[in-house]
Parts: C-alpha cells; structure tokens; sequence
C-alpha cells in the first residue's frame, strides 16, 4: 500500500472498522426465506455507503430473486475502469455451537475480527470502495474509473438439462 492509503487507513481505523461491524451484523441469508428482509436491509446498507463514498448512479436493481446493486465513478477519462464485484451476502452460519461468539455479532479478539462475513468478498469490497471518496473530491489523482456491482445469492445450483 503507498503511505497515503496506510496514513488514510490509520486515520480512519475506528470509523473504518465500525462501519464494517455495521455490514456484518445484518443476517444477509440469501438461502432462507425467513431472511428476505435483511437481504434487502443489506442492499440498501452497500447503496448508501457507496453513495456515501461518492460514487454515482447509485441503484438497487431488482432482479426475480434478490436485488443486485450498481454504482460507479466516471470522471478520469483516458483511464482504465475497475469492475468490483461482490456479494452481500452469507451462507447460514450453522452449526451455531462451533462459534466462540454469536456469528452476526462481530468481536475483535486477539488483533483479528470475527464474525459471519469477516472473510468473505463482503469484507474486502467494502473495504475496496472506501478510496473512491479521494477519486471523487480529486479526479485528477484517480488511477482509474470505478464499477461497483453487489449481489446476492453466490451459492446456487444450476440444473443442466
């Protein structure tokens, strides 16, 4: 990382990581119906901190199952565009007895976070967004033009016929 990014990330150490505990206390569970609610309770969560970041054209995408989320930043012409692509949410967190501590309540525990997302794209795309806030007050210091694309349920089966 160049010192800037480290002087950011160090500046901002607590918001940072409030806003991640933020994310991950939403049970986004894309597999069970009972959590339809909180997978769009998530979706909105990704909207607003990307809007909040600066991006634009910030919008929740219906689809026939669960809601996609799109934003992007296009205000450094001549440069190349970046595609982050994520899902907001999680796979259920059964077994619930083999947590050490309730899995959508996120703890620091020895330097290290855990919970339900920690390590997953959920995590490092909301971590991916937050520069887009310098591209978006000093364009001409952008190293390029940014895509967000959100979406739910990564595990699914597909029947081929």
């Amino acid at each position: 990382m160049s010192a800037a990014t480290d002087a950011f990330v160090n500046q901002n150490r607590n918001r940072l990581l409030e806003e991640l505990k933020e994310f991950l206390r939403i049970p986004s569970i894309s597999t069970l119906r009972e959590h339809r609610p909180d997978i769009q309770g998530a979706a909105s969560f990704v909207a607003e901190s990307l809007a909040r970041v600066g991006m634009e054209h910030v919008e929740i995408v219906p689809t026939a199952n669960h809601p996609m989320v799109y934003a992007d930043w296009l205000h450094a012409p001549g440069k190349p565009t970046v595609l982050c692509y994520g899902h907001y949410d999680v796979q259920p967190a059964d077994p619930l007895e083999l947590w050490t501590t309730p899995p959508f309540e996120p703890t620091e525990r020895d330097g290290n976070l855990y919970g339900r997302g920690t390590a997953t794209t959920r995590a490092r795309c909301t971590c991916t967004s937050k520069p887009s806030k310098r591209c978006a007050r000093s364009p001409a210091r952008c190293l390029s033009i940014s895509s967000f694309w959100w979406r739910a349920k990564r595990k699914s089966r597909h029947i081929h016929r």
